[in-house]
Protein backbone atom coordinates (compact mmCIF):
# COMPACT_ATOMS: atom_id res chain seq x y z
CA UNK A 1 0.00 0.00 0.00
CA UNK A 2 3.13 2.23 0.63
CA UNK A 3 4.18 2.09 -3.13
CA UNK A 4 0.68 2.82 -4.32
CA UNK A 5 1.33 5.99 -2.35
CA UNK A 6 -2.53 6.43 -2.09
CA UNK A 7 -3.39 6.31 -5.94
CA UNK A 8 -0.22 8.35 -7.07
CA UNK A 9 2.16 5.65 -7.10
CA UNK A 10 4.11 2.62 -7.85
CA UNK A 11 1.04 0.08 -9.01
CA UNK A 12 3.35 -3.02 -10.06
CA UNK A 13 4.45 -5.03 -6.92
CA UNK A 14 0.67 -4.77 -5.95
CA UNK A 15 0.16 -6.27 -9.90
CA UNK A 16 2.05 -8.75 -9.26
CA UNK A 17 1.34 -9.89 -5.87
CA UNK A 18 -2.28 -9.77 -5.98
CA UNK A 19 -2.84 -10.51 -9.29
CA UNK A 20 -6.66 -11.58 -9.22
CA UNK A 21 -7.37 -8.66 -7.77
CA UNK A 22 -6.15 -6.28 -10.75
CA UNK A 23 -8.21 -8.36 -13.16
CA UNK A 24 -11.06 -5.71 -13.08
CA UNK A 25 -8.75 -3.01 -14.16
CA UNK A 26 -8.02 -4.47 -17.74
CA UNK A 27 -11.76 -4.25 -18.12
CA UNK A 28 -12.97 -1.33 -15.88
CA UNK A 29 -9.77 0.53 -15.25
CA UNK A 30 -10.77 0.86 -11.80
CA UNK A 31 -10.86 -1.25 -8.88
CA UNK A 32 -14.08 -1.80 -7.18
CA UNK A 33 -15.81 -4.59 -4.51
CA UNK A 34 -14.76 -7.38 -6.59
CA UNK A 35 -11.25 -6.44 -6.83
CA UNK A 36 -11.02 -6.50 -2.62
CA UNK A 37 -12.99 -10.08 -2.60
CA UNK A 38 -10.78 -10.95 -5.69
CA UNK A 39 -7.81 -10.16 -3.67
CA UNK A 40 -8.81 -11.31 -0.02
CA UNK A 41 -9.54 -14.95 -1.36
CA UNK A 42 -6.53 -15.58 -3.70
CA UNK A 43 -4.02 -16.77 -0.82
CA UNK A 44 -6.41 -19.07 1.06
CA UNK A 45 -7.86 -20.31 -2.35
CA UNK A 46 -4.13 -20.79 -3.32
CA UNK A 47 -4.01 -22.78 0.12
CA UNK A 48 -7.10 -25.07 -0.42
CA UNK A 49 -6.04 -26.16 -3.96
CA UNK A 50 -2.13 -27.04 -2.91
CA UNK A 51 -3.77 -28.65 0.43
CA UNK A 52 -6.03 -30.49 -1.51
CA UNK A 53 -3.56 -31.39 -3.96
CA UNK A 54 -1.05 -32.57 -1.52
CA UNK A 55 -3.65 -35.20 0.01
CA UNK A 56 -4.07 -36.64 -2.86
CA UNK A 57 -0.35 -36.79 -4.33
CA UNK A 58 -0.09 -34.08 -6.67
CA UNK A 59 1.31 -31.51 -4.60
CA UNK A 60 3.80 -30.68 -7.38
CA UNK A 61 1.67 -30.02 -10.52
CA UNK A 62 -1.13 -27.97 -7.91
CA UNK A 63 1.86 -25.88 -7.25
CA UNK A 64 3.46 -25.64 -10.90
CA UNK A 65 -0.69 -24.66 -11.73
CA UNK A 66 -1.17 -22.13 -9.78
CA UNK A 67 2.60 -20.23 -10.33
CA UNK A 68 1.91 -20.36 -14.04
CA UNK A 69 -1.44 -19.31 -13.92
CA UNK A 70 -0.81 -16.23 -11.53
CA UNK A 71 2.60 -15.52 -13.65
CA UNK A 72 0.28 -15.58 -16.63
CA UNK A 73 -2.16 -13.37 -14.92
CA UNK A 74 -0.14 -10.94 -13.69
CA UNK A 75 1.68 -10.41 -16.99
CA UNK A 76 -0.85 -10.26 -19.27
CA UNK A 77 -2.32 -7.39 -16.55
CA UNK A 78 0.77 -5.70 -17.28
CA UNK A 79 0.98 -5.52 -20.73
CA UNK A 80 -2.84 -4.73 -21.31
CA UNK A 81 -3.25 -2.55 -18.56
CA UNK A 82 -4.32 1.48 -19.06
CA UNK A 83 -2.38 4.06 -18.83
CA UNK A 84 -4.06 4.94 -15.69
CA UNK A 85 -1.94 2.33 -14.03
CA UNK A 86 1.46 2.55 -15.25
Amino acid sequence: MILMGGGHGWYEPAILLLAFGFITTIMTDSLNAMSVILAALQFPLYGLIIDIAKNKGKLKWAVLFIAVLHLALAISILILRDETWS
